[in-house]
């Protein structure tokens, strides 16, 4: 957007008490501008065109490589088209992941420019290739990543549990589109990729943040806070070791995990006893870890009684325990925020705060969780014996340089906190403007918006 428009300027300017026209309306969109045209879906795009390759291999988008909230596919690979029965596709086209649960968490793209002319996909990809004189490809991707269209396609979805899918029909004949003219739609589309383009480079930003964190770990954990000078061999093959190095600070000690902390898991009360569930004791569960932003845990999906405690192995654990994961997500750790139980995938260190601290403990298990995966037994559900974390052998720096280790480490994970709330807060914003725009509540016909040459690239 141009210096005279910005996004809150721009937001800011619509007044609640102009007067309304009146609108047509649809099912879809509700009322939109009388200058705006009504039209079927199949009037503005062609559904599954195919084009035919005349080169191999060609450009080969997977499932895997589209967002959930952004338009580029986030890798590309080869594949011929000759040797597989995908959907093909060309620059300027919608990708509508139609398939459980790809359609649910929203997985779609606009394909770029690629190498090959002519690119390939899975075969559950629904193809929407717009008829640019009336419809600009950007605009065609934002009314696919709409509510009212996501939420339809999802209403819509057909087959066995696992396996349902957005007939095509859905495209070809019961979507509607709210239309403004040709430049109304570049606008509209530049407030929306501008949004993405914050929101892409704020991620990359993200990802160098954790690269920072990854090179501070190996470097603080190896290498210690001070300027050490005398240095230790130790035997870093064996597994139990928890370094990466074959040295350390030769004033660090090497302790066995049981020497300085308690250990435990935990255990799931019985599912058949519903007296046992449904309490005020916070029971945590592997997927409960997988979403802490940040290393404290302070709340749960799920709650046991005081029943369900003591007929069960569940232990009541102190705030402030360190918790980490011994099968599902090896390595995956978190401190407890209040006093809390787990079930049988976590082990828990109660540690001896005048010789370790417990966030020293969790970056150390961060960084050698490729060791911890070294102990793991099974092959369908890989998990590492409880016998072996009271003698993973622990380096040990004075708590001072621990402390010290840990502030240098969590600035940055602050940053990346605080990174990623920013993002969140676009995404809510996004998904506001997105709605409005499309339904024509905010209108961008009389602003002044520099439109992106992405934009006008494909229309």
């Amino acid at each position: 957007m141009s210096e005279e428009a910005t996004l809150d300027d721009f937001v800011d300017s619509i007044d609640a008490d102009d007067e309304e026209l009146e609108r047509p309306e649809n099912r879809f969109w509700g009322q939109v501008p009388t200058d705006w045209e009504l039209v079927d879906g199949s009037d503005v795009y062609e559904v599954n065109p195919n084009p035919k390759p005349e080169e191999e291999p060609n450009t080969y988008i997977e499932m895997g490589a589209l967002d959930t909230e952004l338009p580029w596919p986030r890798y590309f690979g080869e594949r011929n088209t000759s040797e597989y029965s995908g959907k093909t596709f060309s620059a300027g086209d919608t990708l509508f992941a139609r398939i459980t649960p790809c359609t649910e968490n929203g997985k779609a793209a606009l394909v770029p420019e690629m190498k090959t002319s002519v690119g390939i996909g899975s075969t559950e990809y629904a193809v929407l290739s717009p008829k640019q004189e009336k419809i600009i490809p950007w605009y065609l991707y934002y009314v696919s990543k709409s509510h009212p269209v996501h939420d339809y396609a999802i209403s819509r979805m057909r087959g066995s549990t696992g396996r349902q899918r957005v007939p095509f029909s859905v495209f070809r004949r019961e979507l509607n589109i709210g239309l403004p003219p040709l430049e109304e739609q570049r606008k509209i589309a530049s407030v929306l990729y501008n949004i993405d383009t914050l929101i892409k480079k704020t991620r990359q930003y993200i990802s160098k943040l954790y690269d920072v964190k990854s090179g501070l770990l190996k470097h603080l954990l190896s290498n210690g806070y001070y300027n050490h000078e005398q240095w230790q061999t130790i035997n870093n093959k064996n597994a139990l070791v928890m370094a990466k190095s074959s040295k350390l600070p030769a004033s660090w000690e090497i302790q066995e995990a049981e020497e300085v902390s308690e250990i435990k898991t935990g255990h799931t009360p019985s599912r058949s006893k519903e007296e046992y569930w449904g309490g005020d004791i916070p029971w945590i569960d592997v997927e409960d870890i997988r979403n802490v932003d940040g290393n404290v845990i302070k709340s749960t999906d799920e709650m046991i009684t005081e029943s369900g405690l003591k007929n069960s192995g569940a232990k009541l654990l102190p705030k402030g325990t360190l918790i980490s994961c011994r099968m599902r997500a090896i390595g995956v750790s978190a401190i407890l925020g209040e006093s809390m139980t787990t079930n049988q995938d976590f082990v828990s260190f109660e540690c001896d705060r005048n010789v370790i601290s417990p966030e020293y403990l969790l970056y150390l298990l961060e960084f050698a969780t490729p060791q911890l995966s070294r102990l793991t037994v099974g092959s369908t559900h890989p998990k590492i014996q409880l016998s072996f974390y009271p003698i993973l052998k622990i380096p040990l720096p004075s708590i001072a340089e621990q402390k010290k280790i840990v502030d240098v480490i969590s600035s940055v994970e602050n940053k990346i906190l605080k990174e990623k709330e920013y993002v969140h807060r676009i995404n809510s914003l996004k998904a506001g403007v997105l709605q409005d725009l499309l339904t024509g509540k905010i209108r961008t016909n009389d602003t002044s918006i520099e439109v992106p040459k992405e934009i006008t690239k494909y229309g």
